[in-house]
């Protein structure tokens, strides 16, 4: 269970983040569409919806790991949206990622130890002396005995690889981590066992967490906040006990549904199917992109598009029905 965060400056502000692709035919594929937040210090932003629907684009463009096509990004009150590579290496210190595929994320020519080690010494923030010290207190403090430094990926399962993707994302005591579906490709027991040691080390450092997954029932766990993503857009934003005991957007209705629940005879609520597959960004539906899905659409649903408002304290959804 997360710790509530204290109150103060964002370290990360989003505002208006646009990301579009273009295709061969001369088209656009608008994989970001208008996103805003704030992330506050020692927060989890827990980001969910659909493969396909633009959240780990939204996460390589809020790490300036692709180029944004329109909006700002601030960490730390400095405007990062197009720093050149150069200027980027001190703000990297500040914000990291660990990424879904755990072996594949790590170079396998390196062993464990220098894997971590690596970032500690391209950023020098700890003489050469003290680097192998410093790599075994990073492997303790993620879970992993420091006799295992000498391990290749290969030798390692996945659980592990991600410990050591951990131990190197928190080596340059950063404020930021952009974790993308950094559980999913685990089992279900090593899945608790690492969102428990990422809130471990949360309480420890004061991290904010930008946690991007697809399962409900995970975000449900680790965050704080909830951004409910549909093609490009936030169709529903609000704090985790809102989002969960009073979802209002269809899409996120239904994702609620699509967890597995404890004792179904128990539940109340009736169980909201949403057929078909998630539309193209090339030429995403007119209104609402989510009205060729959603069960409740009306004629105002397919023709104007709803905007992302407060409809209750703090709870934001982008719906005509609500």
């Amino acid at each position: 269970m997360m710790s509530t965060p204290k109150i103060s400056s964002p370290v990360l502000e989003a505002k208006d983040i646009v990301k579009h692709f273009k295709v061969k035919d001369g088209r656009v594929a608008r994989a970001i569409d208008g996103v805003s937040f704030e992330l506050m210090p020692g927060e989890t932003l827990g980001l969910i919806g659909e493969s396909g629907c633009g959240k780990s684009t939204l996460a390589r463009v809020l790490s300036r790991l692709e180029e944004p096509t329109g909006g700002t990004i601030h960490i730390k009150g400095q405007d990062i949206t197009h720093l050149s590579h150069r200027q980027m290496i001190p703000v990297r210190q500040n914000c990291q990622m660990i990424f879904q595929d755990a072996v594949s994320s790590l170079n396998p020519r390196a062993n464990a130890g220098e894997l971590v080690a690596e970032p500690l010494r391209i950023h020098r923030l700890v003489p050469k002396s003290e680097i192998k010290d410093r790599v075994a207190e990073l492997f303790k403090g993620v879970g992993l005995n420091p006799d295992m430094m000498t391990r290749y990926p290969h030798e390692m399962s996945g659980g592990q690889c991600q410990r050591v993707n951990i131990a190197r994302a928190i080596s340059l005591n950063p404020d930021i981590i952009i974790a993308d579906e950094a559980v999913s490709a685990l089992d279900v027991s090593i899945q608790a066992q690492v969102i428990n040691l990422l809130g471990d080390i949360q309480s420890r450092m004061g991290l904010s967490y930008i946690f991007i997954t697809h399962d409900m029932a995970v975000v449900g766990v680790i965050s704080h906040r909830i951004a409910v993503m549909y093609l490009g857009k936030f169709v529903e934003y609000s704090t985790k006990a809102e989002i969960i005991r009073n979802p209002l957007h269809p899409y996120t209705q239904a994702l609620l549904d699509a967890s597995p629940i404890p004792n179904p005879s128990r539940s109340k609520r009736q169980r909201q199917i949403v057929r078909g597959e998630l539309p193209s960004p090339i030429s995403p539906p007119s209104g609402c992109h989510f009205h060729p899905r959603c069960p409740k659409a009306t004629e105002l649903c397919k023709t104007e598009k709803p905007v992302l408002r407060e409809v209750l304290p703090g709870h934001m959804v982008s719906c005509h029905l609500v």
